[in-house]
């Protein structure tokens, strides 16, 4: 009886081709393990986000409403809007002032 042997090379048995196939696999299954987990903690973060959906006609406050909750529950007004809303309360008095003596 005879038996068979298989001479292993230095590369461990496989082609070049093979062992890139195997690097590349490995490689995609790396990203593929981080992308999940990504999308476990996207997931989780949209979980705990509150939404609320204002209906109204127009004018009926419902920006104003999200930026009242914007100034009491996070950090307020950047410098860029603070300016923006000093001009707007200037207009506000120059026309109300104006109206008052029409």
């Amino acid at each position: 009886m005879r038996i068979m042997g298989c001479v292993l090379g230095s590369n461990g048995g496989g082609t070049e081709a093979e062992e890139e196939e195997r690097e590349r696999e490995r490689l995609n299954k790396q990203v593929n393990k981080e992308i999940n987990k990504e999308l476990k903690k996207d997931k989780k973060v949209l979980r705990a986000t509150h939404r609320l959906l204002l209906l109204g006609a127009g004018e009926s406050g419902k920006s104003t409403i999200v930026k009242q909750m914007r100034i009491l529950h996070i950090n307020g007004f950047n410098e860029e809007e603070k300016h923006e809303k000093i001009r707007d309360i200037r207009q506000n008095v120059k026309d109300s002032i104006t109206a008052s003596f029409s």
